[in-house]
């Protein structure tokens, strides 16, 4: 009985660590620091872009809220190489007012 009970404990410390290791890759990955200062009139224009948008943004003006993402989406491609936008769907319900 205290055998098979070192034994279920070893296997469970294995697992536990072969979860943690498949998680959290430890070796092998390289971070490169980069420079990620925002300057406060950069800031200002993006958010002044995005208000002076197409307007409304809500879910009865679907085009609006694309104009607004895609103006987004290219800003990040812009400054990353991993700039990618997923398909994100939902299915949208008039909510009643408050």
């Amino acid at each position: 009985m205290k055998r098979m009970l070192s034994i279920l404990l070893a296997l469970l410390f294995l697992l536990a660590g072969l979860a943690i290791f498949v998680a959290q890759p430890l070796f092998g990955v390289s971070y490169q620091a980069r420079d990620r200062t925002v300057s406060p009139a950069s800031l200002s224009s993006h958010v002044l872009a995005l208000v002076r948008a197409d307007k409304p943004r809500d879910a009865d003006h679907p085009e609006n809220l694309e104009a607004a993402a895609a103006y987004i989406h290219h800003e990040f491609t812009r400054r990353s190489r991993r700039g990618r936008r997923p398909n994100i769907y939902c299915r949208c319900e008039e909510l009643p007012a408050m």
